[in-house]
């Protein structure tokens, strides 16, 4: 009695199981990395976006000595903004950050070298931070 039986034997169905469950597990672990990739990128642009966004804010000279910083001596730094907190509304992602904007007289205040360099900073997270900086006249 020659029987015939077609079919998968148990160790084929477990070693199947098995080569499975590793590419789901491979590809599971490289979806957590590149989703943290992809977070890390995302607040990076808007930290990009919120500090440029602040240093725009004094496009001129007089746009600066308008908030009452003025040239003292060669080197005078002075706070346009400096604040800490969460935005809910446009940047939530970023949590509590602290965003600070200085204005200095790099080359001193004589009127011929009527330069000042603004830097806008935002830290956010735990200790990132990105920073943004210009010459105005």
């Amino acid at each position: 009695m020659n029987t015939k039986q077609s079919g998968f034997t148990v160790v084929e169905l477990l070693t199947t199981i098995i080569v499975a469950a590793l590419f789901v597990a491979t590809f599971y672990q490289m979806f957590i990395v590149l989703l943290g990739v992809n977070v890390a990128a995302r607040n990076i642009s808007q930290a990009n976006s919120l500090a440029y966004s602040n240093m725009r804010k004094y496009p001129t000279a007089a746009s600066i000595t308008a908030t009452g910083i003025t040239c003292t001596s060669p080197g005078t730094t002075g706070n346009l903004l400096n604040s800490t907190g969460p935005d809910n509304v446009n940047y939530p992602e970023l949590g509590v950050r602290s965003e600070v904007v200085t204005a200095s007289f790099p080359y001193g205040c004589a009127a011929v070298y009527d330069v000042i360099k603004i830097v806008s900073t935002v830290t956010y997270g735990t200790n990132s931070r990105v920073s943004h900086a210009t010459y105005v006249n």
